[in-house]
């Protein structure tokens, strides 16, 4: 049962752990905050050579005929620049920017370079709104002049907790329901790389392997390609057969922070779009890896619990959250697998907590089974260094011991007597809970208990005999069961009220919960002297004096007790009055 309720743990809190990812946003935070710290450890990787960027800078603005320098530039201009490129042998020709606004005053000369130049790409630009919780998109056309020219593409990449990490291969506009690419992705698919082999994550995003840190793709600064000042310094043949990305490169303009530092976004774009032109991807592990790995480590967390405990199975919890974490870092390194590091870690943690809460709770029953309740939470919340404690109180002790016991084991089968003995301490079991107590102990066959003054309760003598009557009753059930045979199963109970000490005692390794005084060892010699009365319930003139409103009983006569100075009045039971 054990084993397989710590199996169970095992296999189910992984589960669990993939829902409460996304319930908790600390656990996400965590999870990518430790995915940004294996990107930063990545080595950085070569480019290819057929990406170029050319940067709208603050220096070109001081270089370029603007009667106002600023941004947006005249669309003229870019036309200029389009048709420049397209002469150079551009492949690809893309702008990071929104043409949304018409000027029919230049729109018209920009969509004949756009034409001439085909393909060329630009930026649609997004608005976002809330609708029932989730993010809805719809994408704001180009200039009527000039589409049916120009190829719309996405640039969500939207931060997630601060950084920019992944981007979605196309985006649709939730009004229309078109569907447009990515811009990195259009990039690298005009350059012939297969994007569709692009592992995808769970929400379809696609991770970005960023090459470096910001300024690993150096721009061509803007004006140098609209003077042709480029030709003197890369040759004529530079932009042969390449794509070129176009964006703004301002300090103070469309920076984004990614895991390897912050960067412009059309630094991001290129990162994304290189990294799919080389086919170089940092591939997510599936939801079924994830939770295959989770289940193995909690598997042996477990096994660790079943074989060393609680205590040594947290010092194995700790040096498995440290393996693993090593692992999955070295794992990420050297294949750019990333599998979740920081999950996995905390359904250990989870599996841990709930197994130590199983395994109180199943120590919690099994010291229930062996003393009283009460005694059993008492040792439970003290510390093992504690020394024993009892104190001193007013007690009613009974002893309950079986009749003809030797003749009932040498004369029925061996299962019989037990399952008569299991009869008979389950009727004491279940009275003493029905009357406010518990079986303190058992002795071979016989029963010890002790009953004590209880609010809201009746005296404790009188549920001492109450007890002793249900014995009595729960006898004659199993006598008329006829699994005694003839023989019959009796009990004599023996009953005396008097201080006694209740608590635990013993040595420094070992200690028991036990009830010491005069009045115990009195209940053990009265519970012996029903053999020779032949009465089944006798008790003790300090019970009498508690009961006597209660019960109609008969004095026995004074009766010398073993290893005490003076006989003791014994009273005997009728019936409760």
């Amino acid at each position: 049962m054990r084993r397989n309720v710590l199996i169970a743990i095992a296999l189910v809190v992984p589960a669990l752990s993939q829902w409460l990812v996304r319930e908790i946003p600390v656990v996400t935070r965590t999870e990518l905050l430790i995915y940004d710290w294996h990107s930063r450890a990545l080595p950085p990787t070569a480019l290819d050579p057929r990406l170029v960027l050319v940067g709208m800078d603050d220096e070109s603005l001081s270089h370029l005929p603007l009667e106002r320098p600023s941004y947006p530039l005249p669309r003229t201009m870019q036309a200029k620049v389009v048709t420049d490129l397209h002469e150079a042998g551009a492949k690809v020709i893309a702008f990071d920017a929104w043409f949304s606004r018409p000027i029919p005053s230049e729109d018209g000369a920009f969509a004949e370079a756009i034409e001439a130049a085909k393909p060329v790409l630009s930026a649609i630009e997004p608005s976002v709104q809330i609708v029932g919780g989730e993010e809805v998109y719809t994408l704001t056309p180009v200039a009527p002049l000039l589409r049916g020219h120009i190829t719309l593409c996405s640039i969500l990449a939207q931060p997630y907790f601060g950084r920019v990490r992944w981007i979605l291969p196309f985006a649709v506009d939730n009004s229309t329901m078109e569907r447009y690419p990515h811009l990195s992705v259009a990039l690298a698919e005009g350059l012939g790389a297969n994007v569709s082999q692009a592992p995808l994550g769970g929400s379809g995003e696609v991770l970005i392997r960023f090459a470096g840190s910001s300024g690993t793709i150096q721009p061509i600064p803007y004006y140098q390609v609209f003077d042709g000042s480029w030709k003197q310094s890369l040759g004529p043949n530079f932009f042969r057969g390449k794509a070129v990305l176009i964006g703004i490169f301002n300090p103070l303009v469309d920076r984004a922070l990614t895991p390897v530092g912050e960067m412009q976004g059309v630094e991001v774009l290129g990162q994304a779009a290189q990294a799919m032109l080389q086919g170089n991807w940092i591939r997510p592990w599936s939801q079924t890896q994830n939770y295959v790995l989770k289940s193995v480590l909690c598997l042996l967390l477990v096994g660790a619990i079943w074989m060393l405990g609680l205590r040594r199975a947290f010092v194995f919890l700790i040096a498995e959250m440290i393996l693993w974490i090593v692992a999955a870092h070295w794992m990420f390194i050297k294949t750019q697998v990333w599998a979740d590091t920081f999950e996995p870690t905390f359904a250990l943690l989870a599996t841990l907590v709930v197994a130590s809460a199983y395994e109180t709770g199943r120590i919690r029953r099994v010291f229930h089974r062996f003393m009283p309740s009460w005694v059993a939470e008492d040792m439970l919340a003290s510390s093992p260094g504690e020394a024993a404690v009892a104190q001193e109180m007013e007690a009613t002790i009974v002893f309950c011991d079986v009749r003809n016991s030797t003749r009932l084991a040498e004369t029925l089968p061996s299962q019989t007597v037990e399952e008569l003995m299991r009869q008979y301490f389950t009727a004491g079991e279940e009275a003493a809970h029905q009357l406010g107590t518990e079986l303190d102990k058992f002795v071979g066959d016989e029963i010890m208990l002790y009953f004590e003054d209880r609010r809201g309760l009746e005296n404790q003598a009188v549920r001492a005999l109450r007890w002793a009557f249900a014995l009595q009753e729960a006898c004659r059930r199993i006598t008329e069961s006829g699994l005694a045979g003839d023989i019959g199963f009796r009990v004599g109970v023996g009953i005396c009220t008097g201080n006694v000490r209740i608590g635990t005692v013993g040595a420094k390794r070992r200690i028991q919960h036990t009830v010491m005084g005069d009045a115990v060892n009195t209940a053990s010699r009265i519970q012996a002297l029903t053999k020779e009365f032949n009465e089944p319930i006798v008790f003790s003139e300090s019970t009498w004096d508690k009961v006597e409103e209660y019960v109609v009983g008969e004095l026995i006569g004074e009766v010398p007790i073993r290893g005490k100075e003076h006989p003791i009045k014994l009273f005997k039971p009728i019936r409760m009055r």
